[in-house]
This record gives C-alpha cells, sequence and structure tokens, in this order.
C-alpha cells in the first residue's frame, strides 16, 4: 500500500516536470520567433531609411527611377514582416514582447512595430 502511493506521487511528479520541461521548450520557441521577426523588422527598416536617404542625393532620372523602385520593394518587405508578426501575435497573443535576444532579460523599446 506503502509502495503505491509513493509510485503515484513518483508519476505525479514526472508528469509534472515533463509539463514544466514541454513549457519551457514552448517558451523558447516564441522568443526565437520573436526575436527572429524584430531583427528581420529592424533590418528592413534600416535598409529602407538608407534607400531614401540616398534617394535625396540623387540627380539622374534613371538612377531615381531605380531608387523609387528600391523604395517600394523595401517597403513592401516592411509590410510582409510586419503583417507576419501581426498574425503571430493574433494567433499567440503573448509572442510579441520585444527582447535583446531570447536568452537575455529585458526589454527593448521598438517603437511602433
Amino acid at each position: 500500500m506503502m509502495l503505491a502511493s509513493l509510485e503515484r506521487k513518483g508519476l505525479l511528479l514526472l508528469n509534472q516536470w515533463k509539463a514544466a520541461r514541454l513549457a519551457k521548450k514552448e517558451k523558447e520557441l516564441r522568443d526565437r520567433k520573436n526575436y527572429e521577426y524584430t531583427e528581420r523588422i529592424a533590418q528592413a527598416k534600416n535598409a529602407l531609411d538608407l534607400v531614401r536617404e540616398n534617394f535625396d542625393f540623387v540627380t539622374d532620372e534613371a538612377v531615381k527611377e531605380y531608387y523609387i523602385y528600391m523604395i517600394k520593394a523595401e517597403e513592401t518587405k516592411l509590410n510582409y514582416f510586419l503583417s507576419c508578426a501581426k498574425k503571430d501575435e493574433a494567433e499567440n497573443p503573448c509572442f510579441f514582447t520585444p527582447r535583446l535576444h531570447p536568452d537575455e532579460k529585458g526589454c527593448v523599446p521598438y517603437g511602433n512595430c
């Protein structure tokens, strides 16, 4: 009788440990995905800013057309990454919590993304 009680407690502890381990893995996956989106969004914003800055200094009409095309391409890329992040946020409300890195603690302000 005592052995059966200990066995039940052991199984209960084992199940709790498995559940905690699974929850930790899911959190790590969300954090990694979050980090990837914030990095891609930041890269797209930087690329768009650079293309816009370069456009301001162009005088040749052919080169201006090229930069207009590049601005549109970078805006499309940024909008795509933002829509992906918003879609994932809608599916998982605690998804989009900006962090420095999945292994680090604390948040970083990322503006309106």
